[in-house]
């Protein structure tokens, strides 16, 4: 990549948020980091990033994969008990939530990761994983 925000091929690089949202590798923004659904590559492809620089490296994510969670799971209470069923009281509509989240969880763990990676490289870049 050249200093101009563009690649060796020409092409213009992506976006940081894009970047995340398709889950593509923090430092060049072209290798995915995940090979299938829920199984992610050690290393990018392209620019050979390691993507956990440490055991339990990903510790973090699990905060993240929390908040996540709970404010998807307060989101389908909140959706549940004042547009779906305005009449049940709010603890009657955490059951239907978490049915509907729970299939989620796996989505949320990958996304959860990648949020993290992104973070950890954004507030320390340096390349410590040998």
């Amino acid at each position: 990549m050249l200093g101009n925000g563009f690649h060796n091929n020409g092409s213009l690089r992506t976006s940081r948020a894009r970047a995340l949202l398709k889950g593509l590798c923090p430092r060049c923004r072209v290798g995915k980091i995940y090979q299938r659904r829920l199984t992610m590559f050690e290393r990018c492809p392209v620019c050979d990033l390691k993507f956990e620089r440490e055991q339990g490296y990903f510790l973090g994510a699990m905060g993240v994969g929390y908040v996540l969670g709970l404010s998807i799971l307060a989101g389908l209470i909140a959706i549940w008990s004042y547009a779906v069923f305005p009449q049940w009281p709010a603890y009657k509509a955490i059951m239907p939530a978490l049915v509907i989240c729970l299939p989620l969880l796996p989505i949320i763990g990958r996304y959860a990761r990648i949020i993290w990676i992104n973070f950890d490289r954004l507030m320390d870049p340096a390349d410590r994983s040998g």
